[in-house]
């Protein structure tokens, strides 16, 4: 890991957001999609932060406790194996998601170098809210700008929606599933809000056959309107699980349409 990572940029930060970048994400948030060039613009000139934490490197045989340890920088893993850096606006917004890390201040140019470094696919901003945005790695350490996405969601944190009306609505889904060249099953969900916020639209896919990483970039993608829509992808293996939290999913096949998967 990169030493300037783990080293704080300077005494008398005070954790808080830096106003241009704040400003973009909220009004990303509202838009229900993020202006691409207005967040590139603000990331290159803001300071952000990284979560560092203990983590084991030895351990005593007989007793299992921790002998050594060393600081390390905290990345996601989805199950489906998707990588990602998270990043986080201010202290609060890391506290809120992780409270026992350690805030790192850095420049967000070299946390996205360090996670293309790492081989990371994506940096995932204030992954826990309120304004949450990712942004995909491409060759050369650039990024680009996609819909919020679900690095680090839990199943279980997810509930069926509330409305039908919404971005999830049947013949919403049905379409972006006839465009998808795989063989896909989609729950559609939401992410209750803090507080009185509002729920997240989240639709949670089982892909078999591809990888499912780039299906559910292409699904964000098709789905984006009004609301950003974050897509969730969990191995083929885990689809009864889903369907006992979310209930039966749907599927679209070309020639019978809409249908829904045996349970």
């Amino acid at each position: 890991m990169a030493r300037h990572l783990l080293t704080p940029a300077g005494q008398g930060d005070s954790g808080g957001a830096d106003d241009t970048l704040a400003r973009v994400l909220a009004d990303g948030h509202a838009a229900g999609r993020m202006d691409p060039v207005a967040l590139g613009e603000a990331l290159r000139q803001a300071r952000v932060f990284v979560g560092v934490e203990a983590q084991p490197t030895s351990v005593d045989v007989a007793t299992g406790a921790d002998k050594t340890s060393e600081m390390a920088l905290i990345t996601l893993r989805t199950d489906a194996g998707a990588t990602a850096l998270p990043i986080f606006s201010s202290v609060a917004t890391l506290a809120a998601w992780r409270p026992a890390a350690r805030p790192v201040p850095v420049a967000a140019p070299d946390a996205w170098q360090e996670a293309t470094r790492l081989g990371l696919g994506a940096l995932v901003i204030d992954v826990a809210g309120p304004c949450p945005a990712s942004l995909d790695l491409v060759p050369g350490g650039d990024a680009e700008v996609g819909a919020p996405t679900a690095a680090d969601f839990d199943v279980a944190a997810l509930r069926r929606p509330g409305r039908d009306d919404g971005p999830l609505a049947r013949a919403a889904v049905l379409a972006a599933l006839r465009a998808v060249p795989a063989r896909v099953e989609a729950w559609p969900a939401e992410l209750p809000g803090c507080g009185e916020g509002d729920p997240r639209p989240v639709l949670v896919i089982a892909v078999h056959g591809v990888t499912s990483e780039s299906v559910a970039r292409q699904l964000s993608r098709l789905l984006a309107g009004a609301e950003a829509v974050a897509v969730l992808a969990v191995r083929p293996q885990e689809a009864r699980a889903v369907r006992r939290r979310l209930g039966r999913g749907v599927r679209a096949t070309r020639r019978r349409g809409w249908s829904r998967p045996a349970p």
